[in-house]
């Protein structure tokens, strides 16, 4: 039975703070405490915005003996009749879980978002301004509440309504006072992610890959943290070089067995370890390894509106391969060897299957040049082209004169100008008809080796030298 507003008799009892009838109520109908009004409060929040605490103790407890969930059961009320859980990577389970450690096929599938396992909590429980009993209790100032719902361990400090706001943030001098005991004395499990993103801060990024969590107390110290996150990391490396090598040796022995060989040699994996970390990251504080902040992490993580700790690998800009490595499982030796082949002919083919990842190879590849000669003092502008079958000669000349990468013989060397042209998909033109004499010219490069080039203009061939320190990268789909 319910009124205009949608509210039971226990709604309106506990409102009212009458114990006893709140009692009578519940024996009669014991599932009548999660029944929701027309603003989305069920009885729990009626007894808090009413500052009834102990009708807020009676129903909690009857509440929890409900056959619809375990006593920290979590639930949404999605619609009148329909209740579904709720999981979030960020609250701690009752049994402290240590760390859910991806398996070998998990930690080879990039950039996928994998939340560790915690125990729900009726805690959970939002009207449709999406505030929990938390919110609710310390906007209004209602302390006595508060540590009904500490007691029974449903203080929810994470959760933001609607509004964005977390129940901090909208909390009484009061009630934040004993919010901020609360989070100070909680252990907090964090999610521990590794991170592609140099510019992702606090959350997920849309390329943070789950490795495990770590349990932050109180008591936990910037070194213990670093155990717990190294740990982690050697395993997650371990369990993705695995892979690696597994993967590689499959393929190592099909295509051997395609051959006729024997499919002997030693297969490696990434070669990734904790030196492979650049630095590390709790929202928008980092510390670099080996370092001690000032304060302790529990306090960085309640000053923080994230429990997630990000850990970011070294990259171009210090000149090292491991966040590329990571990214795109090829171990870094490998990588080193594309590059000191780049450095060397100023241009390179990557070829193979089809969607194997050769253009995303290519891109990194061309950045992390890029990033060296900038740090060199020179210009350095990445042009990417998608081939097509109606690329043309006039299509390439023009792309190569207007980047000064092909220019008159009678024209200087440009200085500090190292452009980078990636070519992608050589496949879907005529390789000799596009390219033709420019081939002769991509290998013997400079002014002294100037050549005629007809340009299809109508005009007499003219001579042109391509630039020394132009790179030029390029993909070609081919099958085994």
């Amino acid at each position: 039975m319910q009124d205009a507003n949608g509210q039971t008799p226990l709604h309106l009892a506990a409102s009212a703070g009458a114990l006893e009838c709140v009692k009578q109520l519940l024996m009669a109908a014991p599932a009548a405490c999660i029944v929701k009004d027309k603003e989305g409060a069920t009885p729990l929040h009626s007894a808090i915005q009413d500052d009834q605490p102990e009708c807020l103790e009676v129903v909690i407890r009857r509440t929890k003996q409900l056959p619809l969930f375990s006593a920290h059961a979590p639930w949404h009320r999605k619609s009148p009749d329909k209740f579904i859980p709720y999981r979030s990577p960020y609250r701690k389970s009752p049994e402290k879980t240590a760390v859910k450690q991806l398996s070998v096929s998990d930690s080879t599938t990039p950039a996928s978002r994998r939340s560790p396992e915690r125990a729900p909590s009726i805690g959970e429980l939002v009207d449709n301004s999406g505030n929990t009993m938390t919110h609710i209790a310390a906007r209004l100032s209602s302390k006595e509440c508060l540590e009904v719902l500490h007691a029974h361990n449903l203080v929810r400090l994470e959760d933001r309504c609607k509004a964005g706001q977390r129940p901090l943030d909208i909390a009484s001098p009061t009630c934040r006072e004993l919010l901020n005991d609360i989070e100070s004395s909680e252990d907090r499990v964090c999610v521990v992610a590794m991170e592609l993103d140099d510019t992702a801060s606090g959350g997920y990024s849309d390329t943070a890959v789950v490795v495990g969590t770590v349990t932050v107390s109180g008591a936990t110290t910037w070194p213990v943290l670093e155990d717990a996150v190294r740990n982690l990391v050697v395993a997650h490396f371990g369990a993705v070089g695995d892979g690696v090598r597994n993967r590689r040796a499959n393929k190592s022995a099909s295509d051997s067995a395609d051959a006729g060989g024997g499919g002997e040699g030693e297969v490696v994996g990434l070669g990734l370890s904790f030196d492979s970390v650049r630095e590390c990251a709790i929202g928008q504080k980092t510390w670099k390894v080996g370092e001690v902040l000032a304060g302790s992490p529990a306090e960085s993580l309640q000053n923080s509106d994230t429990s997630q700790i990000s850990v970011f690998l070294h990259g171009c800009e210090e000149g090292r391969l491991d966040n590329l490595s990571y990214d795109t499982l090829i171990p870094a030796n490998t990588l080193q060897n594309y590059l000191r082949l780049i450095d060397q002919y100023r241009s390179l083919v990557f070829y193979g299957p089809s969607g194997v990842g050769k253009t995303y190879v290519a891109k990194k590849l061309a950045q992390f040049v890029q990033e060296k000669e900038q740090q060199a003092g020179n210009r350095c502008e990445i042009t990417y082209v998608c081939l097509s079958e109606t690329y043309t000669r006039r299509n390439l000349v023009n792309l190569l004169t207007t980047k000064d990468c092909l220019l008159p013989a009678e024209v200087p060397v440009p200085l500090c100008h190292t452009p980078v042209i990636i070519l992608d998909d050589l496949s879907k033109i005529a390789v000799s008809e596009v390219f033709g004499d420019i081939l002769t010219a991509i290998e013997r490069r400079g002014p002294a080796n100037a050549i005629a080039i007809k340009l299809d203009d109508g005009s007499e061939p003219q001579l042109y030298y391509l630039l020394a320190d132009c790179y030029i990268i390029a993909t070609m789909d081919k099958s085994r």
